[in-house]
């Protein structure tokens, strides 16, 4: 491709070869002895340094010096121009060369290095300056180049805890891990080819960009237009070279390129620092922001293609929206305010005509299944109205400034959903669809007609970027490397992919699951019911439970991921406000009472009720979990209604939660000799509910010589501790105290010491297991070289599920090798 280059600047007359500790060391034994002199003693041919985001002016002249190189080794300057690579290249014979860059040439990059067999190397004070005569040796200096470049926007493609990066649906699999300390840099373990993650960033029509990185040891391709998976047609760029590729875009992309991160085959594969860049020219690397973006006259409050994700349950047959529109001039296309990539969009189009012509100012609501309604009132220019609509699973309702003017067409199918179809503010999600010409302001969407707490709520003012209603959790530099491939909103704070959970001052860790409740509920007869603040708030109005149809909150739930025979738990979180103790039903039924269990709730307290059933043959395609407080005038709030795949009730997730696994960063943490590890465990169940599963606290590189777990077999056991020695020796211990010994949200202190004569364990501080295990001449454990693991290992894959806190490991000296 063809970039012209349309600066007539100069760059100022300085060195522009950057220090080597900015370049990208390809050699690990080098040595960088000053800012522009290095040793390299290679461990492989071609090991050196790298610098990928050098950059000069396309038809330029330059003079390229070294004052010292030892002689086998070169440095040079690499350019691509019409697919041809060249190459301007300093040795010891050749100090100095004079070059002039092609006006077409499409990328380049700076590189250093030489060959194992030829020893040891040394290159100092490199040097590039604009111009055909050498010069003395200067440092090099940053200067402002602003000036002398392409206007450049921020870095376009977000880092990889953003749940916009989606798996490839026809390869689905593998496991992203995100860099603690560098949220741009991950790493996917895929387990088959073609296993992948993929981003569809918005570009317009008409700007160039250029797309560069850091480092990838795998694949990468680049795509125009949306591309959803495997997919050649439309590729502009792939694989590891160029490392910066400039494009221009026109109307084929659709205002969409597609970035896909893969490999050929299995294995773990790098990606770092990826960056997407209006321009021609990459500049230095710069962390994705959301930053104000104005075109030309087409923006709402400085903000184009605004994509939101909300935490909250899908929005499948029921949505109110509501928000204030002006609109800036009448679309000649199919414009649309608010869009969800599939179904259900508020907006224009001025493809239906009539007097519900887009181009007339009319706005409507559209819904992939024909159900569609419109406002029947043009909008006049330049003024803010309040529109509404309600689609209640009957019909569709619109209303202008309070005022129903709107059609009904019947039940909406709706697919707004938490990633795979998140909600699109300022244009459609669909490559046909165009920014919204105007403003949006005071934003809330509803997901039950009956719900008074929006699902999501956005509040713009002037031209400023909108203030978030979610709170990201910070990253954290921990010794641990957390794994867990879902966003999850906790507390109140929205944790990215392999972000870990922060309660109570340590890590939480679960195990993973899925939410099959819709939120589809209704009221019985003899009770009411209002939303507020997150709780439903359900009061009994009559003396008893009476008929079915007079339960309280009634909860539908969908068997059809439910298979016959299997067993399935449903949970709800109630609170009673009472100052007395009430008595709370639950019921698990298709059409009469069928299961009926009594839970009493003692005053102010919030409990977890939960009821577990297995699905026959016979079943209807849908149950009902019911939820009532018993006793006239008796009132409960509910909230975070679950239905689970599981025989037990896990913590709630609105949607679905992957399973957490912690790895240590280092590597040989528990000393085979002698040590010991510590550290208290607050269960997220009472003991009861964990037994039916094998799971672990702890284990080394995931296997059994070294392992702290639960032996799931019997409801009594609270710890088990393992150790192998080389030749097969097992060493043990079980400890059981009592079939209720853990109990939910209490604070239970561990330590296990071990040497060749003894393991011991202590409980809250008591010593209350002491195990001889010198009888053969002494014991030793496996040498440990792996990595730590909580809450996972081969067999026992599950953990114990809660928050893990104050975790201290020593060795055979008493020193601390690992502290959480």
């Amino acid at each position: 491709m063809t970039i012209p280059y349309k600066s007539a600047k100069k760059f100022p007359k300085t060195n522009l070869v950057k220090p080597f500790d900015q370049w990208l060391k390809t050699d690990p034994n080098a040595i960088i002895n000053g800012p522009h002199e290095v040793t390299l003693n290679p461990a492989a041919n071609y090991n050196g340094f790298r610098d990928n985001s050098f950059q000069i002016r396309p038809g330029g002249t330059y003079t390229f010096s070294v004052d010292e190189i030892t002689t086998g080794a070169v440095i040079f300057i690499a350019t691509v121009e019409s697919g041809t690579t060249k190459y301007t290249t300093l040795a010891d014979t050749r100090k100095s060369a004079t070059f002039t860059l092609s006006p077409t040439v499409t990328s380049m990059w700076m590189e250093t290095h030489a060959q194992t067999s030829r020893g040891v190397f040394t290159i100092k004070n490199p040097m590039l300056i604009e111009g055909n005569a050498k010069v003395p040796f200067e440092p090099y200096q940053e200067i402002n180049k602003s000036a002398n470049k392409v206007s450049v926007s921020k870095n376009l493609i977000p880092n990889f805890n953003d749940p916009r990066w989606f798996q490839d649906d026809t390869a689905p699999g593998g496991t992203m891990e995100v860099d603690q300390n560098n949220p741009h840099k991950m790493k996917i373990v895929l387990t088959a080819s073609a296993q992948s993650r993929i981003i569809h960033i918005p570009v317009q029509n008409g700007k160039a960009y250029t797309f560069s990185f850091a480092n990838i040891v795998g694949l990468y391709r680049l795509y125009k237009g949306r591309v959803l998976h495997h997919d050649l047609l439309a590729t502009l760029v792939q694989d590891a070279s160029p490392v910066k590729f400039s494009f221009v875009v026109d109307s084929s992309y659709g205002g969409y390129v597609t970035l896909r991160l893969t490999n050929g085959s299995a294995g773990t594969y790098t990606f770092e620092n990826l960056q997407l860049e209006e321009g021609y020219a990459n500049t230095s690397f710069n962390p994705y922001e959301e930053v104000l973006k104005k075109s030309s006259g087409e923006f709402f409050n400085g903000i184009n293609d605004c994509i939101v994700v909300t935490d909250k349950p899908t929005i499948t047959t029921q949505v109110i929206i509501e928000a204030e529109i002006k609109l800036y001039s009448y679309p000649k296309d199919y414009r649309f305010a608010i869009a969800s990539n599939r179904n259900g969009s508020l907006g224009w189009s001025f493809t239906v005509g009539g007097t519900q012509d887009g181009a007339n100012g009319c706005l409507g609501f559209y819904e992939g299944g024909g159900a569609n309604s419109y406002s029947n009132v043009k909008l006049e220019l330049n003024k803010f109205y309040k529109v509404k609509v309600i689609a209640n699973g009957t019909d569709i309702q619109f209303f202008v400034n309070d005022v129903k003017t709107g059609y009904t067409y019947g039940a909406p199918n709706l697919s707004w959903t938490t990633t795979s179809n998140p909600l699109y503010i300022g244009r459609s999600g669909h490559t046909t669809g165009y920014w919204f010409n105007g403003e949006i302001r005071n934003l809330k969407m509803y997901n039950s007609i009956s719900s008074d707490e929006p699902v999501l709520a956005y509040n713009w003012a002037g031209k400023k970027s909108p203030s978030s209603p979610i709170q990201k959790a910070p990253y954290r530099n921990l010794p641990f490397r957390f794994q867990r491939e879902s966003v999850e909103m906790f507390d109140g704070v929205q944790y990215g992919l392999n972000n870990p959970r922060i309660k109570g001052n340590g890590i939480l860790i679960e195990e993973g699951t899925i939410n099959l409740y819709t939120g589809d509920s209704v009221i019985g007869t003899n009770f009411s019911y209002i939303n507020q603040d997150g709780w439903k708030k359900v009061t009994n109005v009559a003396a008893g439970v009476g008929a079915t149809a007079s339960m309280g909150l009634r909860n539908r739930v969908d068997l059809s991921k439910i298979t016959n025979g299997q067993t399935y738990s449903c949970s709800a979180t109630v609170y009673n406000p009472h100052d007395y103790a009430v008595d709370v039903l639950q019921d698990w039924c298709d059409v009469g009472q069928s299961n009926l269990y009594t839970t009493t709730i003692q005053p102010k307290e919030t409990k977890m009720i939960s009821v577990t059933a297995s699905r026959s043959a016979y079943d209807a395609t849908y149950r009902f979990y019911d939820i009532a407080p018993q006793g006239n005038g008796n009132t409960i709030w509910i909230k975070e209604i679950q239905v689970e795949n599981k025989s037990y009730p896990t913590s709630y997730t609105s949607a679905e939660r992957k399973a957490d696994t912690g790895v240590s960063k280092i590597l040989g943490v528990i000393d085979n000799v002698e040590g010991t590890i510590e550290f208290t465990y607050i269960p997220s169940a009472n003991q009861a509910a964990l037994k039916g599963n094998g799971r672990t606290y702890f284990s080394v590189g995931q296997g059994q010589n070294f392992r702290v777990w639960n032996w799931g077999n019997g409801d009594t056991h609270v710890v088990n501790f393992d150790m192998t020695s080389a030749t097969g020796t097992r060493q043990y211990f079980d400890y059981i105290p009592s079939t209720d010994f853990l109990k939910k949200d209490v604070p239970v202190t561990f330590k296990i010491t071990w040497d060749s004569a003894w393991i011991n364990l202590f409980v809250n501080g008591e010593k209350v297991i002491y195990k001889n295990i010198s009888s053969g001449g002494g014991y030793n454990s496996v040498v440990t070289t792996q990595p730590l693991y909580i809450g996972t290992n081969n067999t026992e894959v599950l953990p114990m599920p809660g928050i893990y806190k104050d975790i201290t490991i020593t060795d055979r000296n008493k020193k601390v090798i690992f502290q959480l």
